[in-house]
């Protein structure tokens, strides 16, 4: 068994201007004493598979493959930082994605319908394109931290899908990339 889910990929460069934005809120909330991903953790998540046998990702792959043969890459931007599940009550810190044409929700939706068919539960909860940032051990406000740090003004390139293998680590997950799927549209 392993631990999986599916994700949009951020670009290195963009996920290193989006660490470096957001300094001014680590400097504050260092008593909050957060946990901060590491650049190269930080991804948009389409589908938490949970613990899944090898059989099934294996299975899995060439559907989801075959789901986003015609998603083409685009170009989003960053609309602000957030809390959840609330900003007074935040579990989490997030950087949120603009989806202004519905595209990532559009991805999501055929990554969810795709999982359904191998036997994935549908997700029950509404689709908010976010890279977290953070974890808190209990819920903080986060609503004093948010004006600190302004999202970074350049596109994010969004290009690939990719399925994740997730190992739980003392330090926080470790991610790595089981199979990649570039977005080229037909």
């Amino acid at each position: 068994m392993q631990r999986c889910f599916i994700a949009l990929e951020l670009d290195p460069d963009e996920s290193q201007q989006l660490v470096a934005s957001v300094e001014p809120i680590k400097r504050a909330s260092r008593a909050d004493k957060p946990r901060w991903l590491d650049v190269g953790s930080l991804h948009i998540t389409l589908k938490f598979l949970g613990s899944v046998a090898s059989e099934r990702v294996t299975a899995l792959a060439p559907a989801l493959a075959q789901a986003l043969v015609d998603y083409s890459p685009w170009q989003s931007h960053w609309a602000g930082f957030g809390g959840l599940p609330r900003r007074s009550k935040a579990h989490v810190l997030v950087a949120v994605l603009r989806d202004d044409e519905g595209l990532a929700r559009g991805l999501w939706q055929a990554v969810d319908e795709v999982s359904a068919r191998f036997g994935f539960p549908p997700e029950t909860r509404d689709f908010k394109p976010h890279a977290t940032l953070a974890r808190f051990r209990t819920s903080v406000d986060v609503r004093p931290y948010l004006s600190l740090a302004q999202v970074p003004s350049a596109g994010v390139d969004l290009a690939n899908v990719v399925l994740y293998q997730s190992t739980l680590a003392p330090g926080g997950a470790r991610y790595t990339a089981l199979e990649r799927f570039p977005l080229r549209g037909s």
